[in-house]
C-alpha cells in the first residue's frame, strides 16, 4: 500500500484509501449488515471495524520511516 500511494501520489487516509469491509459497510453491504466474515474488519489485537487504521498507519510508518 505505502509503495503504491507513493507512486501514485495518494494520501494515506481513510478518504483515499480503504479496506474491503470499509467500502461494503458505505454501501450497505458490509460486517455491518451482514452475517459473513470479514476481510481486515479487524486484526488480532485491534477493536472490531480497526484493521484499516492499523494498515493505514504501518503504511504511513514504512513512508516515514524506510520507503519515503
Amino acid at each position: 500500500m505505502a509503495v503504491l500511494c507513493e507512486a501514485l501520489d495518494l494520501t494515506i487516509d481513510i478518504d483515499h484509501v480503504k479496506t474491503h469491509a470499509e467500502v461494503a459497510d458505505l454501501d450497505d453491504y458490509g460486517p455491518a449488515t451482514t452475517c459473513e466474515c470479514w476481510d481486515l474488519w479487524f486484526l488480532p489485537g485491534t477493536e472490531k471495524d480497526e484493521g484499516g487504521n492499523l494498515i493505514r498507519g504501518k503504511a504511513c510508518f514504512y513512508l516515514q520511516n524506510d520507503g519515503g
